[in-house]
């Protein structure tokens, strides 16, 4: 068999299925031998030769799950049939209509009466 067709086998589904199944076992052979020397003696064992499998499915879901600082930049492309945004008038005749309005009521108005 190639390494390429074992590695697609070696899936983070299927070791998280064979992780369990070890666990599975430890606790089966714990429950089942009245030995409790000689089943902690094979949870060392198993635990021991699962660790390389522990620690690639620990790797792949690092992996899944890491970020890149790419993935935090929205890309932004402008619109060419969007209209341009308004800017502020630099006229200098912003309110001064209004301004005048308000003068003209006050007029009206005379300090004697």
């Amino acid at each position: 068999m190639s390494d390429d067709s074992e590695n697609q086998a070696l899936t983070l589904e299927n070791l998280v299925k064979v992780i369990g199944m070890s666990k599975a076992l430890t606790t089966h052979l714990y429950d089942i031998d009245p030995s409790l020397e000689r089943s902690l003696k094979a949870k060392r064992l198993i635990e021991s030769a699962m660790l390389p499998y522990i620690e690639l499915q620990k790797e792949m879901r690092t992996k899944i799950s890491q970020t890149t600082i790419t993935e935090f930049f929205n890309r932004r492309v402008p619109n060419q049939d969007a209209p341009e945004p308004a800017q502020p008038s630099t006229s200098g005749n912003t309110g001064s209509s209004h301004l005048s309005d308000c003068e003209s009521e006050w007029s009206g108005f005379s300090d004697n009466e």
